[in-house]
């Protein structure tokens, strides 16, 4: 089944999709600090006008990467992700598939397992590509910190993953399921704002905790460890719950 799913990915060109999104500020935002300077001197400014900009820190480059990963990486993975169930239950190609001796829960943590190793895979060529650059244009790069940070934000990815697919096994609309998806998603991001006991537990702390060891080029996983559990948590509940829900539902 994770072939099957994997080779639909392929022959649709779907796949190219992630790792494109994710490439893409990986290798522009290393070019953007580079030529900030000139940009802003080359503006029209009054005579006499002085800029000073301090020198970027490839730390700095590289969490502003995260960032970018943060609003445009997560969003093709919800665009990706929001039709693997709804679109085929909608379409009864999930009833002809199911019809097979195959458990539900097979089919859907076969989609999973293809979904996670793609954004997986993604996220690692794009930090590779961004730390390359980064290097190139801006400064050294602290490849065990890169690599720290990079492992730090992989579970909240996963999470999100999980996530974008429960709410594709809810719902029979693309459109409702992804705008669940992205609903779910600023609720978990929003939470700390709204709930301060949650600020170091939550996995956004997890996205924080990834920003310092890119910004400081200290490898160290200090206060990650409770975020990363809840992250994994619920991953594994939004996998879980997906599978019951799915097995409860008539195709």
């Amino acid at each position: 089944m994770v072939k099957k799913e994997a080779r639909e990915l392929w022959r649709s060109y779907r796949f190219l999709l992630v790792p494109l999104v994710f490439l893409f500020p990986a290798v522009l935002e290393p070019v953007t600090f580079k030529l900030m300077p000139s940009l802003l001197q080359n503006t029209n400014l009054p005579p006499g006008t002085i800029i000073r900009i301090p020198p970027p820190a490839p730390g700095d480059v590289l969490r502003a990467i995260v960032d970018q990963f943060n609003q445009m990486g997560i969003l093709a993975i919800l665009f990706l992700g929001m039709g693997t169930v709804a679109r085929e239950k909608a379409g009864g190609a999930a009833a002809m598939v199911l019809v097979k001796p195959l458990g539900r829960g097979e089919y859907l943590l076969a989609k999973l397992a293809v979904l996670w190793a793609m954004a997986a895979v993604s996220l690692a060529l794009a930090m590779a590509a961004g730390g390359y650059y980064t290097a190139r244009l801006i400064g050294p790069v602290h490849p065990g910190a890169e690599v720290a940070g990079t492992a730090l934000y992989l579970p909240y990815l996963l999470m999100v993953v999980a996530a974008t697919v429960l709410c594709s096994t809810l719902f029979r609309s693309q459109t409702a399921a992804g705008g669940a998806a992205l609903g779910l998603i600023v609720l978990i991001s929003a939470l700390p704002s709204l709930w301060q006991v949650t600020r170091l537990r939550s996995p956004a702390a997890l996205i924080r905790a990834a920003d310092t060891v890119l910004a400081t080029g200290t490898v160290t996983t200090a206060g990650a460890a409770v975020p990363l559990a809840v992250t994994m948590a619920l991953t594994l509940g939004f996998a879980m719950l997906a599978v019951l829900v799915l097995r409860r539902q008539e195709l």
